[in-house]
């Protein structure tokens, strides 16, 4: 079904609720108001609106509209406000370490919302005066993200110390909370143990730790959980601690269906938390297990008494761990009915034991192996003789797998498979001819290329010109020689391109003609590598994809790209990263 544009939803929901017609309120269910005028019900409304989620701007357009439209859309705005908070927006800031006043805003109104017995204390931090909110905001929140909720406080405490007046938000943070930010948001590479103040560092973790389980106790509809503190502070203690400790011993785990950990250091204290809290959680989502660590058993245990502890696992996975995980993926057999995507992220498989889980999966719609290292057929057995009938995507991207266990699965599942991404496994010519017979369906199509296997790729590509997205690594020559081959066909339904360039990447001049020629609607693009500044392909891109652009990623081996360029980039596609690859080992993984 395809969605409707932001245009066209509002335009539609107008002439609705400016329709004179009366008589036909009852048959199709539009209400009146004390007005006489129609609305559509609130219900409907959120609906429609939903398609608007990350489009904040909009939301806040709908708001002034009527009280219906407000109520639709504020319950939208506040499903995920600190993930709204820090989505990129057309509206520039002069300096990255310029405090913002909207996270201090939000800060305030949740507090607000908290009520004066819980949050006295911290609104007195803030200094902001106490209030009456319009609505219960904090009763619509469904998402909460961690480290977006510690950001705001981060930025919240830094634009209250130093603003003077409403308004002058262009006052730089002090030293300790500027280098705390750039070390924990912006990401920026710099030692400052020697610097760092523990009270000033202690204050912002207890505000935030507090705050976390304050809106968790307080945020009844609550679903998902994203719990990420995936920071490395050069050997200094991490900072949020005790932030865990204020999760565990909340009270608001009850209506999680989602959770999800990305953190150095799994707590077995939150596992634990969570185990007695719920029996709902439907998605699990566990990255960077340790290898070695003092509660390691510990954790462990507590995470495969929380996957048994559930009525219904239907999604699950695992990322970028080197252990051994598989009495936690045996813990999944108690699901084996119900589960329907099982991933595998960034995972060394070095001893483990053979994924029996695999062969009675039979709900399973999604696999993904990606980035894993030493999948092999004896891991794997069990995945060749199963049976799944509802087997929509099958994805190794960057993962190399023996090619028999890819031929098993093409000749059991092709029918029904939608999305194949074929990795690096041996004999792809083979598998693409298998592909092109055996799976109809697929519109998802991604492989690592040699030389030999570049053309039956174009003939399978030209044959199948309906596909929506594609993801290719391979040779430069071969790579600039397919994409010239395939200019001759249109691609009216390709949203998503990846190019992985050995050694080199497609040249301009090749994706400027294929873009010209093919004239493909091109909404996410990801070039990587791009030797140079990666000038030229931005110029390309914006020249040809203006209006579909939505997502532009770059990784280039030089810096210093003009500034007007990235401007104009920024000010055209809504999410535009030009990442420099800093090191040999990053470099050496587009080499190979």
């Amino acid at each position: 079904m395809t969605v409707p544009r932001e245009g066209r939803i509002i335009r539609s929901c107008s002439r609705i609720n400016k329709s004179p017609v009366k008589d036909k309120i009852h048959s199709t269910g539009i209400q009146a108001d004390e007005h006489k005028s129609l609305s559509l019900p609130t219900e409907c409304l959120f609906n429609i609106f939903s398609y608007l989620a990350d489009e904040r701007q909009s939301l806040h357009s709908c708001i002034l509209v009527n009280r219906h439209w407000c109520r639709a859309a504020i319950s939208v705005l506040w499903s995920r406000p600190f993930v709204l908070l820090y989505l990129k927006t057309k509206k520039k800031h002069k300096s990255p370490d310029t405090p913002r006043r909207g996270p201090f805003k939000l800060l305030s109104m949740c507090l607000l919302c908290l009520g004066h017995e819980n949050s006295s204390h911290l609104l007195l931090k803030l200094k902001k005066r106490k209030g009456r909110p319009l609505f219960d905001y904090l009763s619509f929140i469904e998402e909460l993200h961690v480290r977006d909720l510690c950001r705001a406080v981060l930025q919240g405490l830094a634009y209250k110390k130093k603003k003077k007046t409403v308004r002058n938000v262009k006052i730089k943070l002090d030293r300790v909370f500027s280098k705390f930010v750039e070390q924990i948001v912006m990401r920026v590479p710099h030692s400052f143990k020697e610097d760092i103040k523990d009270d000033a560092l202690g204050g912002v973790t207890e505000f935030a730790g507090t705050m976390c389980q304050l809106l968790l106790d307080n945020c009844h509809r609550l679903k998902t959980l994203c719990v990420r503190l995936d920071i490395d502070l050069d050997g200094f203690a991490d900072p949020y601690r005790r932030i865990k400790a204020y999760i565990a011993d909340s009270h608001g785990l009850s209506t999680l269906t989602e959770f999800e950990w990305r953190a150095n250091a799994p707590s077995a204290e939150l596992l634990q938390a969570l185990t007695n809290a719920t029996s709902k959680l439907t998605t699990v989502r566990v990255y960077r297990l340790p290898l070695t660590s003092w509660d390691d058993t510990r954790v462990g245990e507590s995470l495969i008494t929380l996957i048994r502890a559930q009525r219904k696992l239907i999604h699950f996975e695992l990322g970028w761990t080197g252990r051994d995980c598989t009495s936690i993926i045996e813990a999944l057999e108690h699901h084996a009915s119900t589960l329907q995507s099982l991933h595998f992220i960034g995972v060394s498989f070095r001893s483990w034991k053979p994924l029996k889980i695999l062969s009675s999966t039979i709900q399973l719609k999604s696999l993904k192996f990606h980035a894993c290292r030493n999948v092999t057929a004896e891991l794997l057995d069990s995945l060749a003789h199963g049976h799944y009938p509802h087997l929509t995507s099958l994805d190794f991207c960057d993962t190399k797998v023996p090619s028999a266990l890819v031929e098993a699965m093409l000749s059991s599942c092709g029918n029904t498979l939608e999305s194949v991404n074929l990795g690096e496994a041996e004999s792809c010519s083979y598998l693409i001819e298998l592909v092109s017979v055996l799976c109809p369906k697929v519109c998802h199509f991604g492989a690592v290329i040699e030389s030999e296997d570049t053309p039956l790729l174009l003939k399978y590509l030209l044959e199948h010109h309906h596909m929506k997205s594609l993801e290719i690594s391979g040779p430069v020559a071969d790579m600039d020689w397919l994409f010239l081959a395939l200019s001759i066909q249109e691609f009216p339904n390709l949203r998503h391109l990846t190019i992985k360039g050995a050694r080199q990447q497609i040249s301009p001049q090749t994706l400027e003609i294929f873009l010209s020629k093919s004239g493909p609607p091109i909404e996410q693009l990801k070039l990587v590598p791009c030797f140079g500044k990666g000038e030229c392909y931005t110029e390309v891109v914006l020249r040809f994809l203006k209006g579909t652009l939505k997502d532009f990623n770059m990784v280039v081996t030089e810096s210093g790209m003009s500034e007007d360029l990235i401007n104009l980039a920024e000010d055209t596609i809504e999410k535009f990263e030009c990442e420099l690859m800093w090191s040999w080992s990053m470099l050496s993984r587009y080499l190979q």
